[in-house]
């Protein structure tokens, strides 16, 4: 149902350029996770993104004004976004930051800033769904499912809180990391 890819080395040469390229001037990755998002929100995704395309090429949207089929195909383009930002939480611990981001859209935490590092479970009540949540408490939620999660307190900044397949994996490559 998920896939999980766990490393503790870093990418050879032979692998993704681009990715070595943004990682040339970092320190060695420490751990890394890929949680895929359950099919199920895929068959959403692309359910509501065939019916908005439909209804922007449809017969009906031809009796729509021009600003309204523009408005259509951008929600289009916009759901396309969201489909391929929210599809995989990417999480990366090297030895001087933790990296949390759904595509584009994350942060990166130096370790140096990691005041507690914690296995918490996030609630639905705090958060109210999935995705990039601001929770009640003034965190942020990078939330894939409601099972197990992270949470990292900062001596500045928000809480962050995301969900992992391994918690506590991570918390304990965090925690050395702080040790030393």
């Amino acid at each position: 149902m998920y896939k999980v890819h766990l490393s503790a080395k870093p990418i050879s040469p032979e692998s993704n350029s681009l990715m070595l390229d943004s990682m040339a001037d970092q320190d060695e990755l420490l751990y890394s996770e890929d949680c895929h998002a359950h099919p199920l929100l895929h068959m959403f995704f692309v359910a509501v993104i065939l019916l908005v395309a439909y209804l922007s090429m449809s017969p009906f949207n031809v009796k729509l004004p021009r600003e309204a089929q523009a408005i259509l195909i951008l929600v289009v383009l916009l759901l396309i976004f969201l489909y391929f930002s929210l599809r995989t939480l990417r999480i990366r611990v090297t030895e001087s930051e933790l990296s949390v981001s759904f595509g584009i859209i994350g942060t990166s935490i130096p370790l140096s800033e990691v005041l507690h590092v914690e296995t918490k479970k996030p609630s639905f009540w705090r958060y109210g769904g999935l995705g990039i949540r601001w929770g009640w408490d003034g965190s942020v939620g990078y939330i894939m499912n409601y099972g197990d999660a992270v949470r990292v307190t900062r001596r500045r900044g928000r809480a962050i809180l995301f969900s992992t397949h391994h918690p506590d994996e991570v918390v304990e490559v965090i925690e050395d990391r702080l040790s030393d």
